[in-house]
C-alpha cells in the first residue's frame, strides 16, 4: 500500500495526481483537457484498491482549486458511499475508522460550495547542464576554492534533475 496516513494525500497515488493534473493546467490545458488526460493515464493503471483513492483525491484536487467537475465529484461520492475505500484499512479498525471520519468530511466538503478557480502555474521544474565526470571549482566565503566533481546525475519521480557531487580538492 502507497499510503503512510488516512488522510487523502497521505498516499501515492494521490500525490501522483496532484503534480499531474497541476502540470497540465500550469501548461495551459484547460480544467477539462487536464481531466481526461489524467483519467485516460490513471484510470486503465490502477487495480480495484487504488481506484478509489485515485477518485477521491482526484476530487479533493478539483475542489481545493475550484475545479471540480460533476463527473469527477459523482464517483468520489459514489466511492464513498460505496465505502470500497475503507476495504484496505480492514486490519487496523481504529485506522478505518479514522478514514471513515475523513471521508465523512470530504463527502461535506465536495458538497458545499467550491473556492474561485484558481490559476495554476507552471510547475519549476530543476535541470542541469551538467553530467557526470564533469568538475567545477567553488568559492567558499572563507575566499577559499574546492572543487566538486558530479558523480551522478539524480533523476527525481517528478522530472527534477540535480547533480550529486564529491569534494576532490580543497584549496
Amino acid at each position: 500500500m502507497g499510503a503512510w496516513g488516512v488522510a487523502i494525500f497521505s498516499d501515492d497515488i494521490a500525490e501522483d495526481i496532484s503534480l499531474r493534473y497541476k502540470d497540465l493546467l500550469g501548461d495551459n490545458y484547460s480544467s477539462e483537457e487536464a481531466s481526461k488526460i489524467v483519467i485516460d493515464e490513471f484510470d486503465s493503471e490502477l487495480d480495484e484498491e487504488e481506484i478509489t483513492t485515485f477518485w477521491i483525491s482526484f476530487a479533493l484536487i478539483q475542489w481545493k482549486l475550484g475545479r471540480l467537475q460533476d463527473e469527477v465529484k459523482v464517483k468520489a461520492l459514489q466511492v464513498i458511499d460505496s465505502g470500497d475505500d475503507l476495504i484496505r484499512w480492514d486490519e487496523d479498525p481504529k485506522l478505518k475508522q479514522k478514514r471513515e471520519t475523513v471521508l465523512l468530511k470530504l463527502k461535506e466538503q465536495l458538497n458545499s460550495t467550491q473556492p474561485e478557480a484558481k490559476e495554476v502555474r507552471k510547475r519549476f521544474i530543476s535541470e542541469t547542464f551538467l553530467k557526470a565526470g564533469d568538475a567545477i571549482s567553488y568559492r567558499l566565503l572563507s575566499e577559499s576554492y574546492i572543487i566538486l566533481k558530479v558523480i551522478d546525475i539524480l533523476e527525481e519521480w517528478n522530472g527534477d534533475r540535480y547533480p550529486l557531487f564529491e569534494i576532490c580538492k580543497e584549496q
